[in-house]
């Protein structure tokens, strides 16, 4: 199993406006199910698939992604949740509220992870 873990602090600006070069550290956990913290032993231990990756700021292009074309779509919905460091609060109320959101806007999707 892969997961992202962090970016590499040395980000490098691209000749392009709002565009840089990072190294993101993948994880490769096995499939152990074992919650490692950071910072521990065991985090220190674990093997990573660095990756380059460009990342751009898409501010004042957001309409130009879509779900189904780019894995990843930009939607801009107001909130009634104010708070977000109670963890109750953002799994019970805000997570139950993006997912009406997205359950109207994609009509056929059956789950929402």
């Amino acid at each position: 199993m892969s997961t992202m873990s962090s970016a590499n602090r040395s980000l490098k600006k691209d000749a392009v406006q709002g565009t840089l070069n990072a190294s993101l550290n993948y994880c490769l956990d096995s499939d152990s199910g074992c919650i490692i913290r950071p910072g521990t032993v065991k985090d220190k231990l674990r093997e990573y698939d660095i990756r380059q990756v460009r990342i751009e700021d898409i501010r004042g292009r957001e309409r130009e992604f879509r779900l189904d074309v780019h894995g990843f779509q930009h939607i801009r919905q107001a909130t009634k949740q104010t708070e977000f460091s109670d963890r109750s609060n953002v799994t019970g109320e805000y997570y139950a509220e993006v997912e009406a959101l997205l359950k109207r806007r994609w009509v056929r999707c059956c789950q929402i992870y």
